[in-house]
């Protein structure tokens, strides 16, 4: 049986973040910042931003370049309080 690592994902690649918090005026401008400080800026056709009740989720595509620019992304999404959840 042999081992073999199989990269999912070829960069440069278009990705996608889904990200989930409470309606709270500042949580689509935060994590709008937390993105656009590792893929650069953003454009609106980059978001898009559902309401539901009280939750905000927002679909946001950037092009990745790498598996570190993508965990950085995770990880400080993660650490951020006005997010609940990363899908």
């Amino acid at each position: 049986m042999s081992h073999v690592k199989e990269n999912i994902l070829h960069f440069p690649c278009d990705y996608v973040i889904k990200i989930e918090g409470k309606n709270r005026r500042e949580f689509e401008s935060k994590v709008c910042e937390i993105i656009a400080h590792h893929a650069g800026k953003l454009d609106a056709h980059q978001i898009v931003s559902k309401h539901k009740g009280k939750m905000t989720s927002l679909t946001i595509r950037i092009v990745a370049t790498s598996r570190a620019q993508i965990d950085a992304i995770n990880k400080n999404l993660t650490s951020c309080p006005v997010v609940d959840f990363i899908l």
